[in-house]
């Protein structure tokens, strides 16, 4: 079992402290949860194909997640910013190959926001659901030996790709990719879907 937290501050001053457990063994962590047996949590733990298409529905998504929350816990911000910030954390997962399991964590936050702990931020039934996000990322740089880079806009212009990828292995993580735009280091990088 791994253990942290992270703290998120708002525009306005709000701080939410965020418990952030994981483990390889599903069990353990659904149990810590307090959740048994939810469906597809498996499925979503394993990094699947990159679906760049899916960005308007993950944004749609994401967009209605901020304004449940903004409804149940107010702060008075504007709900674009968190909802942009949210399709972009999608876009990050989906290039990883799991965009699935992030957006199967913000459904359930939309779906449980009566359950929405202000003070922390958690919602304990989706807890299963941000532990599968994590864990499929880190089957992904585990079995490809690749991180997401940073500039996918830039370096992947003029149809290489539309995801970014640094591989520490000089292998991309998928089959045709092509090298990414020259960018002065040493490691490997690739665009790719």
């Amino acid at each position: 079992m791994v253990t942290g937290s992270q703290t998120q501050t708002s525009s306005s001053g709000t701080e939410c402290v965020f418990e952030i457990y994981g483990s390889t063994d599903l069990a353990l962590v659904q149990a810590h949860a307090g959740v048994n047996g939810t469906s597809g949590a498996t499925t979503l733990a394993t990094p699947g194909t990159p679906t760049p298409a899916n960005l308007p529905a993950a944004t749609a998504e994401c967009q209605s997640n901020a304004i449940a929350e903004e409804a149940a816990c107010p702060t008075g911000d504007d709900v674009s910013r968190p909802a942009a910030r949210c399709a972009e954390s999608w876009s990050r997962y989906d290039a990883e190959g799991c965009g699935e399991a992030w957006l199967a964590y913000i459904t359930c936050r939309t779906e449980e926001v009566a359950t929405l702990d202000c003070t922390s931020g958690e919602i304990s039934a989706c807890t299963v659901y941000q532990d599968a996000y994590f864990q499929c990322q880190s089957a992904f740089a585990s079995s490809t030996g690749c991180s997401v880079s940073g500039n996918s806009a830039a370096n992947c212009a003029g149809g290489r790709g539309t995801y970014g990828y640094t591989c520490l292995g000089g292998t991309p993580p998928a089959a045709n990719c092509l090298p990414a735009a020259p960018t002065g280091s040493s490691v490997a990088t690739f665009c790719c879907y």
